[in-house]
């Protein structure tokens, strides 16, 4: 309830009801189900409507359109109907019962006026309300509405086959985690060599990372086997474009044309070639040729824009330019076309004022570098020219500018690094050449970032490594750490940085919890607790803080640092919470340990608090069986028994809700389960949560724990060292508090 004491309002809480053009919210986790992730294709377009609405007074909701919010409730009887207008309504409202008219009333509203009335009907009649022309319609018979698709993945697919490899491997390339995705495209090879769609998908994976030989040759496989696939062509072109090949890179996308997918996409490319060659005519056809197959492609709209203009028919381009603004009213493209046309000072301003992002430089040079790939290199000058001083914006300038390169290389080299990052490839390209007469370690430096994005993880380490001991910038030695391997590279890029900048608190608080992380707990203590009052603001200190507190067992200290530190809330938070209720458990078994049950109980129920300044409320079900575990023991250690077996209850009638994974704290219910007698029970539970998670290394443990079996070691090496990172909005779990049991058990039962 956190937010509901948060927000302004005084009546109470509030949910947001949302819904969008997919069947659900696509997270890791996704992948093995029906319900997979989309992907753009190139030069696609997406348009759609947003409709943001108030819900107010309708008790519920169940048809909503830009018009109205409807409810109809059952109540005595009766069904209830409730319309809440969102735009001014006149129009008649019809009611159906069983297909046959029971009202018609026209109704007048101002947005938010409410209509009401009911109707008489039975439980297994059916209604049917209309509002004007369809506006709003809206049936109780389930037949109308429901639809027949599978909701469960199919148990027949192989994931181990060519074809699982290579869905996996889709499935992580869309969420951008290219190098997992490489990994399986690798395997589904492994399996069929000549598994055409993993050909091709690999064949991107090199060409994103700007191994255009790799790539070529892995296409070249697959159009030996069907020389008209589209993706295969498309891709050549684009290939064959990069290492300068443009005769068969025409070749590849003319015939991409030839499939559906790739008919805009592959004409846009074609119109760009052009372009670059001052073909005007040709360009312009394939631009409309483009446009034909997608009305929406703003590539193709730009370069139907850009030939208009080339070719003096400026009032034509005009009018391309209000399309693209109708499309996307953010894109700078018009706004600098119409300044380069009209030469006027206003038209200028009006374009440098549409530009207010934290970044400006990455949208001017986003813009340059759409004109030079389009052959419009004066045009690319003109934008970098109006660009906030930048190092990435020099380094195209000098790339661009023969005549001025070394002024601009030489405004490059001596610019600040700082909040520059190069991520481009075609960024890459000109850091490459520039690095054969100059090696200067910025340009190492920028070149690695590069490769690092690129996920060529060892190639950016090389260029890192190159620049030596040079660089006096500490972000530099920051990034550096990530890149080393062993813990004593990594302590001297770190402990650089904070030379270099003692007073900046990234650089103490990496440190730090480099020092948590390799068990240093009070050299963390004392590097980051200056800190924790000069920024106050900054989260990320404060519980760096309260980590080195907890890991040198000063528990008290961090549960009441953390019971006056402020976090703001924001969704996933749990971190701050989770260190608290750690810190009080911790405590709660270290006062056990002692013989300090007094304590113990104080401690353990402090451990089931959801402070509010830690920045998330309590949810609707909560796992308390460790802390009623402990409560349990402690009042056993008390001789109280009443309050012994209520804890105790409470720990072996939990219900684990179905929306949630069983964790590791099974294992304290099945104990008790079993020292009561309840080993049906107990064995019941355990066989039910192995098969609703047959995969779980965490349920797999419980049962050997329980078992006394000889691999209850080797499961709890798996877990503790496998992966605990999720990806955003995964549903993956992650027992968070397997470690913390494993240290509690320890301390009991020995």
């Amino acid at each position: 309830m956190i937010w509901e004491d948060l927000m302004t309002d005084t009546d109470g809480q509030y949910i947001e009801f949302q819904a969008g053009k997919l069947f659900n919210q696509a997270a890791n986790s996704s992948t093995k189900t029906p319900f997979k992730h989309k992907e753009f294709a190139p030069h696609d377009t997406d348009v759609m409507n947003e409709i943001w609405f108030p819900l107010k007074e309708t008790g519920g909701m169940v048809a909503v359109t830009e018009f109205a919010v409807l409810n109809v409730v059952e109540q005595e009887g009766k069904q209830n109907i409730v319309l809440s207008a969102l735009q001014t309504i006149n129009d008649d409202l019809q009611i159906y019962k069983n297909e046959e008219l029971l009202s018609s009333e026209t109704i007048k509203l101002k947005p938010l006026e409410l209509f009401e009335t009911s109707i008489n009907i039975n439980g297994n009649e059916s209604i049917k309300i209309i509002l004007g022309e369809n506006k709003l319609v809206y049936t109780s018979n389930q037949k109308d509405i429901l639809v027949d698709r599978p909701m469960l993945p199919n148990k027949d697919f192989n994931w181990e086959s060519a074809y699982g490899q290579f869905t996996k491997g889709l499935e992580l390339e869309k969420q951008r985690e290219y190098i997992g995705a490489k990994n399986a495209y690798q395997k589904a090879l492994g399996k069929d060599a000549g598994f055409l769609p993993a050909l091709n998908r690999l064949a991107q994976s090199y060409y994103r990372q700007m191994d255009y030989k790799m790539a070529l040759e892995l296409v070249q496989k697959s159009l030996a086997i069907n020389t008209y696939d589209g993706e295969a062509n498309y891709l050549l072109g684009l290939i064959c474009r990069e290492v300068g090949d443009i005769t068969t890179s025409k070749s590849g996308f003319s015939i991409a044309m030839g499939d559906a997918a790739y008919k805009s996409s592959a004409a846009t490319e074609l119109a760009n070639l052009f372009l670059v060659e001052q073909n005007w005519n040709k360009a312009e056809k394939y631009a409309y040729k483009a446009l034909v197959f997608n009305q929406y492609n703003l590539n193709a709209l730009q370069t139907l824009a850009l030939v208009k203009r080339k070719l003096g028919k400026i009032d034509e381009a005009k009018k391309v330019f209000y399309q693209i603004t109708e499309l996307d009213g953010t894109n700078h493209f018009q706004s600098f076309e119409n300044y380069l046309i009209s030469e006027k000072a206003n038209d200028k301003e009006l374009f440098l004022k549409g530009i207010t992002n934290e970044l400006p430089h990455e949208s001017f040079l986003d813009l340059a570098i759409n004109y030079s790939k389009k052959g419009c290199n004066e045009e690319a000058i003109k934008v970098l020219k109006l660009a906030p001083n930048n190092a990435v914006v020099n380094l195209w300038l000098a790339h661009l500018t023969p005549v001025n390169r070394e002024l601009y290389l030489s405004k490059v080299l001596n610019q600040s690094p700082e909040l520059v990052f190069p991520h481009r490839a075609e960024t890459a390209e000109i850091l490459i050449t520039f690095l054969a007469g100059n090696s200067h370690w910025k340009l190492h430096y920028y070149l690695g970032l590069v490769l690092w994005n690129k996920n060529l993880v060892e190639e950016a380490k090389e260029q890192f490594m190159a620049c030596g001991t040079e660089p006096e910038f500490a972000p530099f030695y920051l990034a550096k750490s990530k890149l080393v391997g062993s813990n004593k590279e990594k302590l001297e890029c770190l402990t650089k940085a904070r030379e270099l900048a003692p007073e900046d608190w990234r650089s103490a608080l990496a440190l730090a919890n480099y020092y948590i992380s390799n068990k240093q707990a009070v050299e963390a203590f004392n590097l980051i607790q200056p800190f924790v009052k000069k920024y106050p603001e900054q989260s990320a200190i404060g519980l760096c803080y309260a980590q080195s507190l907890s890991a040198q067992q000063k528990y008290k200290q961090a549960i009441s640092f953390l019971e006056n530190y402020e976090l703001l809330p924001f969704e996933g938070a749990t971190i701050g919470r989770d260190l608290y209720n750690e810190a009080c458990i911790r405590s709660a078994f270290s006062a056990l340990k002692s013989g300090k049950n007094n304590t113990a109980i104080k401690y353990a129920e402090k451990a089931k608090l959801w402070p509010l300044n830690l920045g998330v409320g309590r949810p609707y079900d909560v796992d308390e069986r460790l802390e009623d575990y402990i409560l349990s023991i402690a009042y056993e250690a008390k001789r109280d028994k009443n309050n012994a077996e209520n804890f105790a209850d409470k720990v072996m009638q939990y219900s684990h809700p179905n929306y949630q994974q069983e964790n590791s704290k099974l294992y304290l219910q099945l104990k008790l389960l079993i020292q009561n007698e309840e080993e049906k029970t107990a064995k019941l539970l355990l066989v039910r949560f192995l098969e609703d998670y047959p995969e779980s290394n965490y349920l797999k443990w419980v049962e050997a724990k329980i078992e006394n079996s000889l691999v209850v070691k080797n499961l709890e090496n798996q877990i503790l060292n496998g992966s605990g990172a999720t990806m955003a909005y995964d549903t993956k779990f992650v027992d968070r508090k397997f470690e913390l049991l494993l240290d509690f058990l320890e301390n009991i039962e020995h």
